[in-house]
């Protein structure tokens, strides 16, 4: 569900001062540019998703896996976290540009009560990097900062606007859509559209393919995936 978060680091850095949080905002506030906001920039309290902490980032180690069989380390989405079918599963982030290629919602903290989930890149096995060194270090990076994102579906499970955010003293900053806007819109089973905008600018689709289903079969785009993966992938474990 990534994007070019670097454009958006970048951005953000250019865009301080942040100014100063109000208090009493309930989560959908967050998901809002509102009057906190600085040339696109916001900043609000901590909140909490359920038993999640927005600050909260989790740490582990970057351990280096096989691409073909890393659902064995990566957790599978399925209805046990309370996910909706559309988003079960692992996803194969299919023509996106950067480093990371699978993601999965199994590890994100999901309130099926507004229909929500917060992922950050610091949870158990959420995200696969291809293996390098460059992306090694924007991995570490993206952890530093606390990279994460919330995910807003609609009733339907259909589409989903993504806010992307990252940890500032001990606060998360999401970013205002004017900067940035992310959305994804279901095609058809197992097969996401990833839309992005920058400052207003549409730039390249990707795909969100369904790699792996909640049973723990193969989707006929694994093979795709393991091409575009090589032989081993990296991702985050919390485990010695």
């Amino acid at each position: 569900m990534k994007r070019t978060m670097w454009t958006i680091v970048g951005a953000w850095a250019l865009c301080a001062p942040l100014a100063s949080a109000q208090s009493g905002l309930q989560l959908h506030s967050l998901l809002e540019a509102g009057p906190s906001c600085v040339a696109g920039v916001c900043t609000e309290p901590v909140a909490t998703l359920g038993e999640a902490n927005f600050a909260t980032v989790e740490k582990g180690r970057i351990i280096e896996v096989p691409s073909d069989g890393i659902e064995a380390y990566m957790p599978i989405g399925t209805s046990a976290h309370g996910l909706p079918p559309t988003i079960q599963g692992i996803w194969w982030m299919d023509g996106n540009p950067i480093g990371d290629i699978l993601v999965t919602l199994a590890s994100s903290h999901y309130d099926p009560a507004t229909r929500t989930a917060f992922l950050t890149t610091g949870d158990e096995g959420s995200y696969s990097f291809r293996k390098s060194d460059m992306t090694r270090a924007a991995y570490e990076q993206a952890r530093k900062t606390g990279e994460g994102y919330v995910m807003q579906f609609d009733e339907s499970f259909t589409n989903a606007t993504i806010t992307p955010s990252l940890l500032k003293d001990g606060e998360r900053v999401l970013i205002s859509d004017r900067l940035v806007r992310f959305s994804m819109h279901l095609a058809e089973d197992g097969h996401w559209i990833r839309q992005s905008y920058i400052f207003g600018i549409r730039i390249p689709d990707y795909n969100l393919r369904r790699v792996v289903r909640p049973d723990g079969t193969r989707d006929p785009a694994y093979a795709d995936y393991v091409k575009q993966a090589g032989e081993y992938s990296y991702l985050l474990s919390h485990f010695d």
